[in-house]
Parts: structure tokens; C-alpha cells; sequence
């Protein structure tokens, strides 16, 4: 990670790209999305950082291409995964910006820096970037 990355952003459910930020009753946060490579493929991702916000784990499933995307894994994905934390309510959430790699692609909040413009990036995608001072703006 790039030492100028931010320690913390905060992701604010909204009605358009960040519905499902959401935060277990122990205390673990997680965020819903679906990323995508542009052109070519689809995903369902659930990522999942601690009480904290250090970054735990991703759970990443390849939908396929968006022509043959199946949307029933999406949905079994989702439900499968948010299963095990239940209880849970939508809600703001702090969180690590992180990079894991699957199906040979980075995903995750990824920190950028270009002629002194800061993002991260929700990755693949490119579909969300977050802003400083990092409270849940971003731009699409």
C-alpha cells in the first residue's frame, strides 16, 4: 500500500452505488458490490474488515460475462455470505483501504494518487472513487 493512503475512509450507504455497507451486531463491517472488468467480466464481491476496520477477508465470485451473467450466483453469493453475519444493519462504515487478488484481477479500495488528486478506487471497475477528506463523498 502506498504510505499516503488513508488510514480510514468512511463508506455511507446511498440508494445508488453503496446500499449494503452494513455492520454485523459484533461489530464486523462489510460492504456489497459488484464489480466488474469492463467489457468483459462480472462479479459479486462481499468484503469484510473487522470491529477496527482492518481489512479481513474478501469472498469474490465470478459472474461470468455480462452478456451470460448469472444472477442467481449473485444472489446465493449474497445470501450465503451475509448469513453468517446476522444480525446486521445498514449503516455508515470506517474502514482500511486494501488489494487482493482473484480470477487473476485486483480488486478492492485502491489508493491513487495523480497532479495531487487523491482517490481510492473501488476496483475492478473504477466505478466509485472515494475523495478526500475521505468522510463518504465520492464521484462515479
Amino acid at each position: 500500500m502506498d504510505p499516503r493512503s488513508p488510514n480510514r475512509i468512511r463508506i455511507v450507504p446511498d440508494d445508488y452505488h453503496t446500499p449494503m455497507a452494513c455492520r454485523s451486531e459484533n461489530g464486523t463491517q462489510f460492504f456489497v458490490t459488484n464489480p466488474f472488468v469492463p467489457g468483459s467480466r462480472e462479479f459479486s464481491a462481499i468484503y469484510l474488515w473487522d470491529s477496527f476496520g482492518d481489512f479481513v477477508e474478501a469472498s469474490i465470485v465470478d459472474l461470468g460475462t455480462r452478456q451470460n451473467c448469472d444472477a442467481n450466483a449473485s444472489k446465493e453469493h449474497f445470501l450465503l455470505e451475509v448469513k453468517r453475519l446476522r444480525p446486521f444493519h445498514i449503516a455508515p462504515i470506517e474502514v482500511a483501504p486494501f488489494c487482493v487478488e482473484a480470477f487473476g484481477v485486483e480488486f478492492g479500495l485502491i489508493y491513487s494518487c495523480y497532479k495531487n488528486s487523491e482517490w481510492v478506487n473501488l476496483m475492478p471497475g473504477d466505478y466509485v472513487a472515494f475523495t478526500p477528506p475521505w468522510t463518504g463523498d465520492y464521484d462515479t
